[in-house]
């Protein structure tokens, strides 16, 4: 499989972040786990003071022990894409999507960094053409912080329609929405932790 930063327009690293810079009007943007697939991974949280460790399975679980500040996290475990199995409803939609030449799509994950070529090969075997999709690993980001970033850096995005499960993410996000409210012209938060029942925000 080709190297996806081959088709890249350009990006900038900012701290932890790889900003890409976007060239189209509309911007597609998908979390992975629980929203595309749900898989058997796991992460590892680590008591800061007691060094107690916790095996997580779970986005809820994810986001309670985060929102305490109480605990480092290991996400190396989400490296590979285990026993994945595909969410119609939002693959559905990721398809759709796909098809708009007006658009980008971008998955950004919780997952580490070099998790791009498994995300590229399981949408390869969904039949879901990954050529032009970027996909970003940013394990603990906020991915509000990094929406607003890339903005910084892409004026020509106008619509940003963000698809996540993780409720701590629709949080950050909903704080950017409003952050961004004179940058863009369209900024849609759908809430897919019930994939059957979504909530547009």
């Amino acid at each position: 499989m080709k190297n996806l930063f081959e088709n890249w327009r350009g990006f900038l690293k900012e701290g932890n972040f790889v900003i890409p810079t976007i060239n189209k009007p509309i911007l597609f943007i998908y979390d992975f786990d629980e929203t595309i697939a749900q898989s058997t991974g796991f992460i590892i949280a680590t008591h800061k003071e007691t060094g107690e460790e916790l095996k997580i399975t779970t986005q809820e679980e994810y986001d309670e022990l985060k929102i305490t500040d109480k605990y480092d996290f290991d996400f190396s475990n989400l490296a590979l894409i285990t026993d994945p199995t595909e969410i119609i409803p939002i693959t559905k939609q990721l398809r759709k999507d796909i098809k708009n030449p007006n658009a980008q799509i971008l998955i950004l994950t919780a997952r580490a960094g070099d998790v791009q070529d498994e995300i590229h090969l399981y949408l390869e075997s969904i039949k879901i053409d990954s050529s032009d999709v970027i996909i970003i690993g940013c394990s603990g980001c906020d991915k509000g912080e990094f929406v607003e970033r890339m903005i910084e850096h892409s004026p020509e995005i106008k619509t940003i329609v963000f698809y996540d499960d993780s409720q701590e993410n629709v949080r950050n996000l909903l704080r950017s929405k409003n952050t961004l409210s004179d940058k863009l012209e369209t900024f849609k938060i759908v809430d897919v932790s019930d994939p059957e029942n979504w909530k547009l925000l």
